[in-house]
C-alpha cells in the first residue's frame, strides 16, 4: 500500500515517470500476496494506476493499466467503466461506446441507481443517437 500511495503522489506531482516505476513494484507486491479469498489486497493496484495515469491526462499509460486490471479481473464493472472513461476523456467515441457496452453488459444485475450505470446510459444515448 505504500509504494500505491508514494506512485499516486507521485502523479500528483506531475512525476508520471517515478509513478509508473512504483506502481510496477506495487504491481510486483501484489502479486506476491497470492491468491485467497477474499483477497488480501481488495482494489488491484493496476485499476489505482489507471485512475492516476487518468487523472494526469496520460491515456495511453492509463488505458494500459486498466488492461492489465482485466486480465487479473476480467469483466470486472470497475475496471472496464474506467477503460469506458479513458476513452471518453481522450475523445475515442467509438471506443468508448464499446467499453460502456461492456460496462453494462458485466453489471446488468446491478442497483440500477449506481452512478456509474447512470453515466453509461447518458453517454451511450448521446452518442449512439448522434450516429
Amino acid at each position: 500500500m505504500s509504494l500505491e500511495l508514494r506512485a499516486s503522489l507521485r502523479t500528483a506531482q506531475k512525476n508520471t515517470d517515478g509513478a509508473k516505476v512504483l506502481f510496477e513494484r506495487a504491481f510486483g507486491e501484489e502479486k506476491a500476496l497470492g491468491y485467497r479469498e477474499p483477497p488480501i489486497y481488495i482494489r488491484p493496484v493496476s485499476e489505482t494506476e489507471g485512475a492516476a495515469m487518468m487523472a494526469a491526462g496520460n491515456w495511453a499509460d492509463a488505458k494500459a493499466a486498466y488492461q492489465r486490471a482485466l486480465l487479473e479481473r476480467p469483466q470486472s464493472g470497475l475496471v472496464l467503466f474506467g477503460l469506458a472513461m479513458v476513452h471518453e476523456q481522450s475523445g475515442d467515441i467509438e471506443a468508448a461506446a464499446k467499453e460502456y457496452k461492456n460496462f453494462l453488459s458485466a453489471w446488468k444485475d446491478a442497483d440500477s441507481t449506481l452512478p456509474q450505470l447512470g453515466h453509461a446510459r447518458t453517454y451511450l444515448a448521446g452518442h449512439l443517437a448522434a450516429n
